[in-house]
């Protein structure tokens, strides 16, 4: 896309306000040098040879010339997109300018005003441990709908690095940076969904699987044939674009050289899913991420009073309930016994209301601990029918110690 002439004046406008001097640490004659030929341009001063000539003489010598009149030099033609981009890149490169803090804000101040023409300017290489910047067109690229809603920051780091890297021809990185994106942004959306980290050591389509039950979004959960098959393409890319970043990503010597092409497809594909994935997190959990919290949220309610077999068919605990699987509801069993205070007897009945929606999960190991923990707090007055129900349920799971104590009723055995 066209640099237009209102993104340019901006620009201009910006750096007269800012009274910023663009040729940096640099007199006029060395900035304008490394860009052009200006020993061989045209002089426009009969008594010089050529525009080396005229710069200092006009603004050296003398200052007869305006501060800005770089902008305006037809023999520069800074009109050209190419050329003016890369003056602006050239304002920033170490050798002009070493103070980081004014580099950092003239490239705020550029890619602020030229996002909207399709551009940006990315850091390109390390010179001494100093950026070198180089501009490229985002105007066909997938973007990120709401980086704010990406909570991991290893996500937004590989996020910046799928663009930056094919502005640097870094095609195979590109494409590893697509990879960890997707395997950050499952991370995120596993832990904004349970409060707990991802299991790490399996595949990335491992990984996809478990965000997909999460998010609900299994083919067989809809009528259409048509979303099933869309459904199913995105397991697809997700396989392949894992295939993809080990055949020719940075990670492994790659028997296929990646082109832009290969790298733009990688690293738009990962937007694409990105963007879809968070868009269905806020879409099914209506702005509730964690569904620990949801089924507390649940049970806080006379659902809680309800049978075991009431309450697991209600639509409000199914509605969560069908957004986990086993890994998921192992989790929340862990959260609860672990982590959730019985302080009242309303915190007892929604405690072991939880337990009961999660007992297939339990082993006399997790009933063990919940009797340790809760045999002597006055407050948890669900125990001793929550082990009722529970040894009806399975008496494997229950002991002769805690039947003798819901049995007995107040006074609970020393030994389990």
């Amino acid at each position: 896309m066209k640099i237009s002439e209102l993104t340019r004046k901006d620009i201009l406008d910006e750096l007269r306000l800012k009274n910023i001097n663009w040729s940096g640490r640099l007199d006029e004659v060395e900035f304008v040098g490394r860009l052009y030929p200006i020993d061989t341009l045209p002089s426009e001063d009969s008594r010089f040879q050529d525009m080396a000539g005229d710069i200092y003489q006009h603004r050296i010598n003398n200052t007869d010339w305006d501060d800005w009149w770089v902008f305006t030099d037809t023999r520069l033609e800074l009109d050209n997109d190419e050329k003016y981009l890369s003056f602006l890149c050239e304002m920033i490169h170490p050798v002009v300018r070493s103070d980081t803090t004014e580099v950092a804000a003239l490239l705020e101040l550029f890619n602020r005003r030229l996002i909207h023409d399709g551009w940006k300017i990315i850091e390109k290489e390390k010179i001494s441990g100093h950026p070198v910047f180089v501009a490229i067109s985002n105007d066909a690229d997938v973007q990120i709908q709401d980086t704010e809603r990406i909570g991991n920051t290893y996500a937004l780091s590989q996020l910046k690095k799928c663009d930056d890297k094919i502005g640097q021809g870094d095609y195979d990185g590109a494409i590893s940076s697509s990879r960890s994106l997707l395997e950050s942004v499952f991370a995120d959306i596993f832990n904004k969904t349970t409060g707990e980290t991802i299991l790490k050591g399996g595949s990335l389509m491992d990984s996809y699987k478990v965000i997909k039950n999460l998010l609900n979004l299994s083919d067989d959960k809809f009528s259409n044939e048509s979303i099933k098959g869309l459904l199913r393409s995105l397991a697809s890319m997700v396989e392949c674009l894992d295939s993809l970043s080990n055949e020719m990503g940075d990670r492994h010597i790659r028997p296929v050289e990646p082109q832009r092409h290969h790298a733009q497809l990688c690293v738009n594909a990962a937007k694409t899913m990105t963007n879809f994935l968070y868009d269905t997190l806020e879409y099914r959990f209506d702005g509730k991420e964690n569904i620990y919290q949801q089924l507390i949220g649940v049970l806080d309610s006379d659902i809680r009073l309800l049978p075991y077999t009431e309450m697991i068919k209600h639509r409000d605990v199914q509605k969560v309930y069908r957004r986990t699987d086993v890994n998921i509801r192992n989790l929340l069993k862990k959260k609860f016994i672990e982590g959730y205070d019985v302080d009242s007897y309303r915190d007892s009945d929604i405690f072991f209301a939880a337990l009961e929606i999660l007992r297939d999960t339990l082993t006399s190991a997790d009933v063990g601990k919940i009797y340790e923990l809760h045999m002597n707090n006055n407050q948890a007055c669900g125990l001793k029918n929550f082990l009722t129900e529970l040894n009806q349920f399975n008496q494997s799971l229950v002991s002769d110690a805690m039947r003798q104590f819901y049995q007995r009723g107040t006074t609970a055995p020393i030994g389990l």
